[in-house]
């Protein structure tokens, strides 16, 4: 359960990663940078700065995506585990009171 916990916390900081990268990069009104006064074409990493923040959105949104998928067939799992739990525990307590 532990495993559970631990990819759901990467999970969430993936997911708080990917709107800072987002939010980095430009777009028509060259996003966040315009906010702080950058020029469409000063750039504080370089030129190719766009093509690799382009990339690494790209990988991080396919890691979202596949750990989403994951923790939600796990999590399903994890709650018909707990269903199947409870109604045998109502099953077992209705034999008792029965006796």
């Amino acid at each position: 359960m532990i495993f559970y916990y631990t990819i759901l916390t990467i999970f969430l900081v993936l997911a708080a990663l990917l709107i800072l990268i987002i939010m980095l990069q430009e777009g028509k009104n060259l996003g966040l940078g315009a906010t702080f006064g950058a020029d469409s074409q000063d750039s504080v990493f370089g030129i190719q700065t766009a093509q690799i923040l382009k990339k690494i959105t790209a990988s991080m949104a396919f890691v979202f995506m596949f750990l989403c998928v994951i923790l939600s067939f796990w999590t399903a799992q994890i709650g018909h585990k707990q269903t199947t739990l409870n109604q045998t525990q109502i099953e077992k307590s209705a034999e008792q009171n029965e006796a």
